[in-house]
């Protein structure tokens, strides 16, 4: 009941705050454009943008949050999916040396789901993970499918800095980051996500060496033969 009166309030507060924002962004990009580009005018211009926009996706994140949406399921199969988010990072992985390791099960039953959705939890998860590694680390991404039960599991492993045994507990919590610059919904909306499609989502890590989440979704008698 207090999450679901959060996010009404979020939703109230990021819809109030949007119109205000829009109307910075565009006359501050506006006049960056009319001063000269060197010197003191121009860099603050600069900082108003971009802290600004950063504000707006934080807006976003919230308003993600707040939405209560039902899942348009679909039969789709999952490695595609994975294949979108992986596609969405590839500029990620390169600019960090990442090393990304798919290994996507060949025999792979399609289950009602909503891919957009679930790309999103994808996506979330793989940010996470890139930020968390320094260069030349390595991202896994398998897929499964366990016909006793009838899920597919995604695991998705970093090499990175990993989250301490006192913080595990707390990371799908929203509002929860020990990033500088982290809003801590990210995973709180990927929590829901799967949580809406009748799944699982754990976490398991060892400081300093990695994180691993495994997700389970059920095909819930839905399988194409």
């Amino acid at each position: 009941e207090k999450l679901s009166a959060l996010g009404r309030m979020a939703a109230g507060i990021a819809h109030e705050i949007n119109n205000p924002l829009a109307g910075i962004l565009l006359f501050s990009s506006n006049l960056s454009k009319k001063v000269p580009p060197e010197g003191p005018l121009r860099e603050g211009l600069d900082v108003i943008v971009r802290e600004t926009v950063r504000c707006k996706s934080i807006i976003q994140e919230l308003l993600e949050f707040s939405r209560d949406r039902k899942p348009q399921m679909v039969l789709t199969d999952v490695n595609e999916v994975i294949e979108k988010a992986v596609s969405i990072l590839d500029n990620e992985f390169r600019l960090k040396h990442l090393k990304l390791e798919k290994i996507l099960s060949p025999q792979m039953e399609k289950i009602c789901l909503d891919g957009n959705q679930m790309e999103q939890v994808f996506v979330n998860i793989l940010i996470n993970a890139v930020q968390a590694t320094p260069e030349n680390g390595i991202i896994t991404v398998r897929s499964a499918w366990l016909p006793n039960p009838r899920v597919v599991r995604i695991h998705i492993a970093d090499t990175g800095c990993g989250i301490s045994a006192e913080n595990l507990p707390k990371v799908f919590e929203p509002f929860f980051s020990t990033k500088e610059k982290g809003t801590g919904l990210g995973l709180a909306v990927s929590y829901g996500i799967v949580k809406g499609h009748g799944g699982t989502i754990r976490v398991s890590s060892v400081e300093g060496k990695g994180t691993e989440f495994t997700i389970d979704l059920p095909s819930r008698g839905q399988s194409e033969k």
